[in-house]
Formats: structure tokens, sequence, C-alpha cells
């Protein structure tokens, strides 16, 4: 949240693998939106796994 309000409300990410995804604010919800406009929407944040953090989302984002 505070990269994305830095960032004029948009923060671009880059993937392991090299792709770009943009997280912006949309509907009070954290947006995840990938190269090609597929977007969805963070739904519960911060979970925490064995080896990292999970974030659960409504819908598939894809690498390019």
């Amino acid at each position: 949240m505070d990269a994305i309000k830095k960032g004029d409300g948009k923060v671009v990410l880059t993937t392991v693998s090299g792709g770009k995804l943009t997280a912006s604010l949309g509907m009070g919800k954290v947006k995840i939106t990938d190269e090609a406009g597929n977007s969805a929407y963070v739904t519960v944040a911060d979970l925490k796994g064995t080896n990292g953090i999970i974030h659960v989302i409504d819908g598939v984002v894809l690498p390019r």
C-alpha cells in the first residue's frame, strides 16, 4: 500500500520470471493487473507460509 501511495496511485512490480505486474487501488482494495490487461483484486493479504507471504486474489493474472 505504501508503494502504491508513493507511486501516485500505482506501482509496477517485476516477477521472478521478469514479467511486470501493476498494483493499484480500486474499490478500496489492491488491484493487480498483468501485461495483457487481466486484473484481479487481493481478497486476503499477508498469510504467512513456510517460505514466504501469500496474498489471495479473486482472478487469474498471467506472465507474458
